[in-house]
């Protein structure tokens, strides 16, 4: 054995060996009694900082509907800081959509280096699922992106600033305060996607996860042309009290506003845009 080999397998094996840590997938809690149609899907190396991750870095799971089409996707991003989450926090109802002929993916991406390389992975997997898209049973030109605090904070950079083909729409939780997206009103005239944004806080607070600035950001879309809508739920029962749909509160417990009229659920808002384009 040369030196090289031996130097090529003392720094390759340790690499390799890194998935090992994950928890297979056959022992993972995913929360649902259904588990995912594809679950661990990888869009890059399998590397793993945190043994106790449900899943390696850069892999993602997918739940699809049973049917041969193609179908709109949401493609989400766990909150965390950038330091902490997986993709099996991902949001409670969001599972249920395969049974509304939605695609849903919840993907991991790396933690603890810090947001560029964490938005980085967040492209790279986007970029993968789109390339894959028929695998996953995707129409590669009716994605809706979603985050939670810093993966709303990821996908509004793929979304606003990347400006990433196929995306018609944005659906986010526990909307962050700070951004590093260009959310001007020039730049949300030019993507001109609707927003949709639901949290368990209410407007007008302005804490770190912010009710103001989700608003405000939707204040804007709408100013540019787009539709926007709020959903504010309290804390303790878990109950929707202010609804704001394009301009308007048709729900706001704080301020004795009711006017019973609906408002859509995530599938029914991912159908009608569908239906628009």
């Amino acid at each position: 054995m040369n030196i090289k080999t031996l130097i090529f397998m003392l720094i390759a094996v340790p690499v390799l060996s890194t998935g090992a840590y994950a928890v297979p997938a056959d022992e993972i809690d995913w929360g649902w009694s259904i588990g995912p149609t594809f679950p661990n899907g990888a869009y890059g190396p399998r590397t793993d900082v945190d043994p106790e991750l449900t899943g390696d870095n850069h892999l993602f799971d997918v739940w699809a509907p049973d049917g041969d089409g193609l179908y709109p996707v949401v493609i989400y991003a766990h909150g965390g800081g950038f330091g902490s989450g997986d993709k099996v926090k991902a949001i409670g109802s969001m599972p249920k959509l395969p049974g509304n002929e939605i695609v849903f993916i919840s993907i991991n991406y790396t933690l603890k280096q810090g947001p560029q390389k964490a938005i980085q992975d967040g492209i790279d997997a986007v970029d993968y699922i789109i390339e894959n898209h028929e695998k996953y049973k995707i129409d590669p030109d009716k994605i809706f992106l979603s985050g939670n605090s810093a993966g709303g904070i990821m996908m509004n950079h793929i979304i606003f600033d990347r400006k990433t083909p196929g995306v018609i729409g944005a659906w986010h939780s526990a909307y962050y305060k700070k951004q590093f997206a260009d959310l001007s009103v020039d730049n949300l005239r030019e993507v001109g996607i609707p927003i949709a944004i639901s949290m368990g806080h209410l407007y007008p607070e302005d804490k770190g996860h912010s009710a103001l600035a989700a608003v405000t950001l939707l204040e804007k879309n709408v100013a540019a042309g787009n539709s926007g809508m709020w959903i504010g739920k309290d804390k303790e029962s878990g109950s929707v009290v202010q609804v704001w749909l394009n301009g308007k509160w048709i729900k706001n417990a704080s301020e004795d506003i009711d006017t019973r009229e609906s408002y859509p659920s995530m599938a029914e808002w991912i159908h009608s845009i569908i239906e628009q384009n």
